[in-house]
């Protein structure tokens, strides 16, 4: 995706690239599918923080990544929190410096309904009997992350900040009439500060490489249209 970034970069955004634990380059030998991974996105806010002028923050998930984006944004107290309410939060979170209002927009390729539903396909096509463990997998992954099954579709159409949504119009790995029931409810509570993009003929993470200039013009033409493009 080098022609993306390096479009943002012309356009004066600041990129901050990683991939999850156990995944692409990244080290480690427990991928819990967001549920811990969430924690990853905040020390990479914290990151850019320390090293960089960037004022806030726009999360770009992708499949899993989603759940991480919208679990670390959740996680977050909110604008202008008094003692009480951050007593509520654990230290880790309090020391980050940092709440809700320093991310002020989402792009998730490919989210899901639930966490579990990254999981399940997985151990269909991956374990001899994953028809049967697609449900207990999950459940097993959740209960050693400490972590609850999180309806992301329910998460995502509360966002009150801008969102675009991208997917493959052939992905029947999550399913592309699932995230067509996302968007439709995110339509409906927040239509203002939402886009939305299929890729015909893109299976499950593949718009980029079907289609690259309709990927990379929507997603710079959701920035150009929410933010100004300088100081990101």
């Amino acid at each position: 995706m080098i022609d993306m970034i390096e479009s943002w970069l012309e356009n004066g955004y600041n990129v901050f690239l990683f991939d999850q634990r156990n995944s692409g380059t990244s080290g480690g030998d427990i991928c819990t599918y967001g549920y811990l991974e969430w924690q990853d996105v905040l020390g990479a806010i914290a990151i850019v923080r320390q090293i960089s002028v960037t004022t806030d923050v726009i999360l770009f998930g992708i499949g899993t990544g989603c759940t991480s984006s919208i679990i670390a944004y959740s996680s977050l107290p909110p604008e202008g929190a008094n003692e009480n309410t951050l007593a509520e939060y654990s230290q880790n979170i309090r020391n980050l410096g940092f709440d809700k209002s320093y991310v002020i927009g989402m792009i998730l390729d490919s989210p899901a309904k639930e966490s579990d539903d990254y999981i399940r396909p997985e151990v269909v096509q991956s374990e001899p009997l994953g028809f049967i463990t697609q449900y207990s997998v999950p459940y097993a992954i959740r209960v050693s992350s400490g972590a609850d099954n999180t309806s992301l579709a329910a998460e995502i159409a509360r966002l009150p900040i801008p969102v675009l949504i991208l997917y493959g119009g052939h992905d029947t790995f999550i399913g592309a009439d699932k995230i067509d029931q996302i968007i439709t409810e995110r339509n409906r509570l927040n239509s203002s500060i939402t886009r939305s993009v299929m890729v015909s003929g893109a299976g499950y993470l593949e718009e980029y490489t079907i289609n690259k200039n309709l990927y990379i013009d929507s997603v710079n033409n959701f920035l150009d249209s929410y933010y100004m493009l300088e100081d990101k």
